[in-house]
């Protein structure tokens, strides 16, 4: 991963310790073209945005050992605002072209700067279609980004391609945004005999003749540019078959490195691929692909790439396999119209992975499994700079938070609804095939659900931060039953208060009741029922909201106290402590003060500072504990019946 300082590589390195490797080479492998790309332009410029691709026609011949590929790409597109007299590709200057014809004219062109400005034979108007070669040759190695690798295997030449995000400029001439989706694609690959070419689609033919082979893939579903694979070896090639749901079969292509075939770790991560297919469909709908082929190319570009229909593999984890697997679904089928909206392509397919886990091994291994997906960081799961790769790919908030994001939804409209909407949006002719961005999905979910979810995307897409929760509660007998008094107050500093469903476990005598609370405020008062004395109270238990929360002890409030927002505490520092803490606060106008610290039994045991003058602005007050037993303590911050809390541990 070439990061643009050591310093964000080595907290992107730190952030994945604890994880699944895959995810880190699969960023690294993504991330890769920004030396080159950081300059460019990345949206469609205006002229492309006068004309859609229908079709790629592409042909090259690999020369494996020079590093070189030569080859045309026809392309075939109608154009959508006319006039147009120019039309604009996507091409790195280290490619040469030779030459661009049209059906009967070979025309000028000019290309700098990674873009290639063919001039039409004549003006084009609206819904007319244009047809043009373009050939071409060269390294396409030379930049460095690593769209187009030439490596070694076990002492055997070996290629593949990676062109997620802006890469597949790197190695052919395109419309590389995802915006616009090819109807389908000719592959056409010419290599030297005795290599296997894995492409997407369906393989046509496979000729050899004096020494060379070419193969002849065919994708007929629509494609984005940076979808379109090679990956060639000396593979071996094998075929296992997925049942449809209407009870056909769909082939699984395996193209593998010789000793990983004799490995029997390999082939039996490989064959829950099928398993895989199947759980998906069943939750989403049919693979979308169906009447072509899945399939798994290995490559040595770590971790692993969506290419349509045939993922490129450098692993075999079940992880891995269902991450890469589920992205046929979301972000091949359904791709995001612009990388701002990446969390729609990896958000998905990472939660996909606790959704096979859950399909597998039970609900509570789902929960260890989002877990790992807990992010408390800053930042917004919206990309706001999509010419960046290395903000496209945070993994804490492209993957881990928009992860999250889903495994929240699904407790807000309940699991029934909440895969009602997967399948609707698998469905929904506008998308199918096509391209969405957030907007399309929020409102979707509006429409399956009956809900507003404006406040919910708004705040966890766009947003920062999570809810912190401080909660404390009473119980009181009321003739046969007991009535709970629930104070929940949202205490977080750097954002406002979250609009979630908040899970209330109550644990009694007779056995566990959950009730569900709408929290939407900086502070509100429950009143709950239960049958049985609660014996204790816990928010979210199960872990469906990116959170902190904490208890209260009961009686630790003032009874007249209220809470209001005029003042908050900051920080407290160091947390654990031993024996100084220095407590931060900001006031927005002169307030008189009372410090204090109170155990967990809600005594008052230090109070640093009292009936205390602090003008407008931010102060620090200290506190040595240095008398006092570790232990969990609580800072309170008071002026009149306003209060504010942070909790803080000591440790001798």
């Amino acid at each position: 991963m070439r990061y643009f300082t050591v310093l964000l590589f080595m907290f992107f390195i730190q952030n994945l310790l604890a994880q699944e490797d895959f995810h880190l080479k699969e960023i690294e492998n993504k991330i890769r073209l920004f030396s080159k790309l950081q300059q460019d332009e990345r949206s469609a410029t205006a002229n492309q945005q006068k004309f859609d691709v229908n079709y790629y026609g592409l042909d090259v011949e690999v020369l494996a050992p020079e590093k070189k590929i030569s080859g045309n790409v026809l392309l075939k597109a109608k154009v959508t605002d006319g006039p147009l007299a120019n039309v604009e590709l996507d091409l790195f200057d280290n490619m040469t072209v030779d030459s661009v014809l049209d059906s009967q004219n070979k025309l000028s062109f000019n290309h700098e700067n990674d873009l290639l400005d063919i001039s039409l034979a004549r003006i084009f108007d609206t819904n007319e279609e244009i047809a043009l070669t373009i050939y071409y040759r060269g390294d396409p190695s030379a930049s460095g980004s690593g769209a187009f690798e030439f490596g070694m295997f076990d002492g055997k030449p070996h290629f593949w391609t990676l062109s997620e995000p802006y890469g597949a400029r790197e190695w052919w001439p395109c419309k590389d945004v995802p915006e616009d989706k090819a109807d389908s694609a000719d592959i056409y690959v010419t290599v030297p005999e005795g290599l296997l070419v894995a492409s997407n689609g369906i393989l046509q033919s496979q000729q050899t003749l004096d020494g060379k082979t070419t193969f002849h893939w065919k994708e007929r579903y629509p494609i984005v540019s940076y979808l379109v694979s090679l990956a060639g070896y000396e593979y071996v090639h094998y075929t296992e078959y997925y049942q449809t749901l209407t009870g056909e079969e769909m082939p699984i292509e395996f193209y593998v490195y010789p000793d990983h075939y004799e490995n029997e770790a390999f082939r039996n991560s490989y064959a829950q691929t099928k398993d895989m297919i199947s759980a998906f469909a069943n939750l989403f709908g049919e693979y979308p692909f169906v009447q072509e082929k899945y399939g798994h190319a290995e490559f040595l570009g770590g971790g692993g790439m969506e290419h349509q229909t045939c993922t490129s593999l450098d692993g075999y984890s079940e992880d891995l396999i269902s991450h890469e697997l589920a992205h046929q679904w979301w972000g091949d089928m359904i791709t995001c119209r612009d990388f701002h909206h990446i969390w729609l392509n990896e958000g998905f397919a990472t939660y996909c992975e606790a959704l096979w886990i859950e399909y597998t091994y039970g609900t509570a291994s789902y929960h260890d499994k989002m877990d790992e997906n807990i992010y408390k960081g800053s930042g917004t799961v919206y990309v706001e700079d999509d010419t960046q790769e290395n903000d496209i790919f945070n993994y804490s908030l492209s993957y881990k938070k928009a992860s999250y994001v889903l495994h929240m939804l699904r407790h807000v409209v309940g699991d029934d609804t909440f895969f009602d909407i997967l399948k609707t949006y698998y469905a929904d002719q506008r998308y199918r095939y096509a391209t969405a961005v957030t907007e399309d999905f929020q409102e979707l979910c509006r429409q399956v659900s009956g809900i507003n979810l404006q406040k919910y995307f708004q705040q966890w897409i766009y947003g920062e931060y999570y809810p912190h929760y401080q909660y404390s509660w009473t119980s009181s007998a009321s003739g046969d039953s007991y009535k709970i008094d629930l104070n929940i107050e949202q205490v977080q500093s750097n954002t406002g208060p979250f609009w979630m469903p908040v899970d209330v476990n109550i644990q009694t005598a007779g056995g566990d009741t959950v009730i569900v609370v709408w929290d939407s405020l900086a502070a509100q008062n429950f009143e709950l029922t239960v049958k049985d004395e609660p014996q204790m109270l816990e928010l979210d238990k199960d872990g469906w909201i990116l959170k902190d929360a904490e208890e209260i002890p009961s009686g630790f409030y003032p009874a007249e106290a209220a809470i209001d927002f005029d003042f908050r505490i900051v920080s407290a520092y160091p947390n654990p402590f031993n024996p100084m803490l220095t407590v931060e606060f900001e006031l927005a106008a002169q307030e008189e003060l009372d410090i204090a610290v109170f155990n967990l039994l809600g005594e008052k045991v230090a109070a640093p500072a009292n009936k205390r003058f602090y003008s407008a602005g931010r102060h620090r007050v200290p506190w040595n504990a240095a008398d006092f037993p570790s232990g969990i303590y609580y800072i309170s911050i008071r002026s009149g019946v306003k209060m504010r809390v942070c909790k803080v541990v000591y440790m001798k």
